[in-house]
């Protein structure tokens, strides 16, 4: 399982800075989501963990980042069941392209040191 952020743009907000690229979806979705790492990207890498990341919503689910965790959590609507209800998590295991997610959008916020 893997989530792979690509920078294509950085802006200097002051006392912030923005990150902003594409995330790739490859493997297979763990309860709890993959990890995501911006490590070595760009300039981002001297400001360590982001405060903020914002992941465009992908028609049907709800994928969002989980700042205590560092990691991306997916989403779907599911009421197949009585029981179930919207916003249940991706099923552990399942592939993400079987989910039906493949790429995304993102900005990631730092704080400068």
């Amino acid at each position: 399982m893997a989530v792979t952020a690509t920078v294509t743009d950085v802006f200097d907000v002051g006392k912030r800075l923005v990150a902003e690229g594409t995330l790739a979806f490859t493997g297979n979705y763990a309860t709890g989501g993959p990890a995501l790492s911006f490590a070595g990207l760009v300039r981002t890498s001297k400001f360590g963990s982001p405060t903020m990341v914002i992941i465009t919503n992908i028609l049907g689910f709800q994928v969002v980042y989980d700042n205590a965790t560092g990691k991306v959590l997916v989403f779907i609507g599911d009421n197949n069941n009585a029981s179930d209800g919207p916003g249940v998590e991706a099923p552990d295991a399942t592939a993400f392209s079987t989910i039906g997610i493949t790429a995304a959008r993102f900005q990631a916020w730092f704080k400068k040191p």
